[in-house]
């Protein structure tokens, strides 16, 4: 078997998902009995977190696997890396949450990509979910 590669792009859903989550949370600070300036840094500090959010969504552009389940993940930055799929992933048909560790040349760092279906094409979601439903996991 060839191995696969899976073009990864930014979900709209799941920003649409974050800025409604974001927008009730700083509804709710403004209107409860917070004093002024406490408010204010709470609204800057979830501003800022959100920011830091979409940001995030962004660093991995490719995931490949090939026939000897070896995974590879290419950053934004065409830089490729050798990861393990952790056996906490988890997989439904509305959304996957690939955990991986990643080597880097002096450790490993877990890193989690959430995948909605709008992420990549339709085909490609589908014969990744099929793959670890079977035998990924």
């Amino acid at each position: 078997m060839p191995a696969a590669l899976f073009d990864l792009r930014p979900s709209r859903n799941l920003y649409k998902l974050i800025y409604i989550i974001y927008s009730l949370l700083i509804c709710s600070l403004v209107f409860s009995d917070i004093a002024l300036p406490v408010l204010i840094l709470l609204i800057l500090s979830c501003l800022i977190s959100f920011y830091i959010i979409l940001q995030q969504q962004n660093d991995w552009k490719k995931l490949v696997w090939d026939q000897k389940t070896a995974w590879n993940m290419v950053a934004k930055n065409l830089q490729v890396y050798p990861v393990a799929l952790l056996p906490n992933t988890f997989c439904s048909h509305y959304l996957i949450i690939l955990n991986f560790s990643v080597f880097l040349k002096d450790k490993n760092i877990k890193k989690s990509l959430v995948i909605l279906p709008d992420s990549m094409i339709k085909k490609d979601f589908k014969h990744l979910r099929i793959y670890l439903l079977n035998c990924g996991k």
